[in-house]
């Protein structure tokens, strides 16, 4: 009995089918990234809504003032940083303390860590956190600052960081000034225009123009207390 030959894949086959697979890889790989970015940005911008009503609502309830502090610290995963240097570092945590009577400060809840891949902008979208409007406190000189439960290379941030924040008052208003100064004059041309926000960018995409990334702002509005967000279309 005659038996066909079987056919098989020739090596100029082969290896158009390898070719073929790595052109799909190379573009799904940045594809893939930039949804994981994506996502990071989202659960990051989540957080921090969710932090600032929550704590809006405290001092509602609560009848107390509410404070809401931002943490800087250094990660040694990060190029350029250290843990025992937290002006080397990145802001990129916030907590909640309630405000007693007596002027202490106690936590209400653990500290909200942004996803590794996202930090808080420090610099002109960023009004709460500019160093030449509300200058950054050591936590190492500052009594009511805890020490942070973050471990960076086994080693614990302790009281190594930085810190800056704002109050919620009992009538759902904060305590910042109508207007964003600098050195005692507005930060603009018109002080009508100068904001209270809070913005979040990729760790990657820090030095790059912003009009250029995703990015997630908060804007504080300072005698209702509320909060308003802008972001564009995810990239």
């Amino acid at each position: 009995m005659n038996r066909t030959p079987r056919s098989g894949f020739t090596l100029i086959e082969l290896l158009a089918v390898v070719a073929l697979i790595a052109v799909v890889i190379a573009f799904a790989v940045p594809a893939t990234s930039q949804i994981m970015k994506g996502s990071q940005m989202s659960q990051g911008a989540q957080n921090l809504n969710d932090t600032l009503l929550y704590a809006r609502q405290l001092a509602l309830t609560k009848n107390r003032p509410i404070e809401v502090r931002f943490y800087k610290f250094g990660d040694p995963d990060t190029p350029g940083e250290v843990a025992d240097k937290p002006e080397l570092g990145k802001w990129r945590a916030l907590q909640l303390f309630e405000v007693l009577e007596n002027g202490a400060v106690l936590p209400i809840r653990e500290m909200t860590r942004m996803p590794r891949g996202v930090i808080f902008q420090p610099d002109e979208y960023s009004t709460l956190l500019k160093e030449e409007i509300r200058p950054a406190i050591e936590a190492k000189e500052d009594k009511t600052a805890p020490e942070l439960p973050v471990d960076v290379n086994d080693k614990k941030v302790g009281r190594n960081y930085l810190w800056t924040g704002f109050r919620y008052l009992p009538d759902g208003s904060t305590d910042l000034p109508p207007v964003a100064l600098e050195n005692g004059a507005a930060t603009g041309s018109k002080a009508k225009e100068d904001r209270w926000y809070i913005t979040l960018i990729g760790l990657t995409d820090e030095n790059k123009d912003i009009r250029q990334t995703n990015f997630f702002t908060l804007q504080v509005d300072p005698l209702a207390g509320t909060v308003k967000s802008f972001r564009p279309q995810a990239r």
